[in-house]
């Protein structure tokens, strides 16, 4: 896929990515309540949810029925692996914090392969990768790493 992209930032960990075949993912959309205001936004294609905290889950600000990916499942991380219009989308298992998960929860990192691009949102990582994760995540382009 030959495609431009385009990156919004909403605040807090929100991004649309938009390509010009007319891809739009919502990545991680915030809450009410967060002091950022996130308009209901049309035709998503795909929202992504790295971690179940309401500065990060917020999908009902995508109009219509997006297909929702949840990094996490009750008990773990759940297995996200899916092609969506053509963009394949993948989530690598990582923590909220430094001490295994132990403080604020899990978090996955959300991969988008483009073609030959690819995009990581990191969502609320909390610690240093591990080699393995790295491996798993893979070389990236773009890097969206919210910082709060």
């Amino acid at each position: 896929m030959n495609a431009t992209i385009n990156l919004t930032w909403y605040g807090q960990a929100t991004f649309l990515l938009t390509t010009s075949q007319g891809f739009r993912a919502l990545l991680d959309p915030a809450g009410p309540g967060t002091g950022y205001r996130v308009p209901t936004l049309e035709g998503i294609d795909v929202v992504t949810v790295s971690h179940e905290h309401g500065d990060h889950n917020a999908g009902g600000v995508a109009g219509g029925t997006p297909r929702v990916l949840r990094g996490l499942k009750p008990g773990g991380w759940a297995s996200v692996d899916e092609t969506v219009e053509g963009v394949r989308v993948r989530a690598v298992a990582t923590y909220h914090d430094a001490t295994q998960g132990k403080e604020r929860g899990k978090n996955s990192v959300f991969v988008f392969a483009l073609g030959d691009l690819r995009i990581a949102h990191l969502g609320d990582l909390g610690h240093a990768l591990s080699p393995e994760q790295v491996q798993a995540i893979g070389p990236v382009q773009v890097v969206l790493i919210p910082v709060g």
